[in-house]
């Protein structure tokens, strides 16, 4: 048993210079940490204050934001009608294509000969076979359109009883 006692004495003595490293070791990196953590604060308090800044700035100009996507909306929407209206275009401009005379029945469109439609009746006429010498400008009404007025009744708001407005007459 001494044996036993004086081989733990042996060894708390031979450990206790190691601890005494490991306290040193600790002592010295919390003296690090300490002057590292007094480095910070003050860029902690720095970056703390700008994204106040920051946020307040957000928030102020939210109105701002707000109109902007308003007007982004309504340019998107202003987009989709347009492609809509090109569409629609695009389209008359292919039926106008493949348009024939309804007097000679023949499609063929030189520069002086031209289809033209009534904005009434929407009958398709060549310049030549109808003895139009010069495409109108503005819209077109054929003879018959015009006998009857329907330019006045197409372009006209008509009045009903109780001070309604028809609908304007279509083409058809």
């Amino acid at each position: 048993p001494l044996k036993s006692a004086n081989q733990a004495e042996q060894s708390i003595v031979e450990t206790q210079p190691d601890q005494d490293e490991i306290l040193t070791e600790l002592l010295t990196a919390q003296k690090e940490l300490e002057s590292t953590e007094t480095g910070l604060v003050p860029k902690l308090r720095g970056l703390l204050g700008s994204a106040l800044e920051m946020r307040t700035k957000y928030e102020m100009d939210a109105p701002k934001r707000v109109r902007h996507r308003e007007i982004l909306q309504d340019y998107r929407l202003a987009q989709e009608r347009r492609k809509e209206m090109d569409a629609i275009w695009q389209q008359q401009r292919d039926q106008d294509m493949d348009a024939v005379c309804d007097i000679c029945n023949d499609g063929e469109v030189t520069p002086d000969n031209q289809i033209l439609f009534c904005e009434a009746c929407n009958v398709a006429v060549h310049q030549m076979c109808y003895g139009i010498d010069e495409v109108p400008e503005g819209d077109y009404y054929c003879v018959a359109c015009r006998y009857f007025e329907r330019e006045k009744m197409s372009t006209a708001n008509v009045v009903l009883a109780g001070g309604r407005t028809a609908p304007k007459i279509a083409p058809t």
